[in-house]
């Protein structure tokens, strides 16, 4: 995957030890092997294993639009997780993947957290909306605990948003 070592499972990780950076061209393969993770899978819309071909030409192309941000979670230096958004005016869909051995440290939350900061602060966007099915236990916590906000549910899907203060 490019690193030499990932978050030890031993201990739960704590925000000054994450920050988030522009994905890039070197992030690709780290990406598709976190969206091919068989957990990762279960809990997307689209439960099918995404072909490597597919992957590099959906990434390449995200790497150039002007509506799409993709942020790599770095943990101590390390690439451990992956999140998005899909920007139409003011708001975003937000989506977010944490590499399998940095499950139930906090990752996802605090770069959730991180990830609102920047889409308010920087992108000045308004309100941030996701959709997790409503079987995925671990990312409505995460984005509960980043303050996202229960709107709906619906044929087993929950939509949950954040507006700007």
């Amino acid at each position: 995957m490019g690193d030499a070592v990932s978050v030890s499972r031993s201990y739960k990780v704590s925000p000054a030890m994450v920050s988030l950076r522009l994905a890039e061209p070197r992030d690709c393969e780290r990406i598709w092997k976190w969206r091919n993770d068989g957990e990762t899978r279960r809990a997307s819309f689209d439960t099918a294993e995404i072909p490597w071909d597919l992957h590099q030409r959906w990434f390449d192309e995200s790497l150039d639009r002007a509506d799409r941000k993709i942020y790599i979670i770095v943990v101590n230096d390390l690439s451990e997780g992956v999140a998005r958004l899909d920007i139409v005016g003011f708001e975003a869909a937000v989506s977010i993947q944490v590499a399998p051995e940095c499950r139930s440290k906090g990752v996802g939350t605090i770069g959730l957290r991180k990830l609102v900061v920047i889409a308010f602060r920087d992108l000045k966007l308004r309100r941030l909306v996701a959709s997790v099915k409503d079987d995925n236990p671990a990312s409505l916590s995460a984005f509960k605990k980043a303050r996202f906000t229960e709107m709906k549910r619906s044929a087993g899907v929950v939509t949950l948003q954040r507006q700007r203060p």
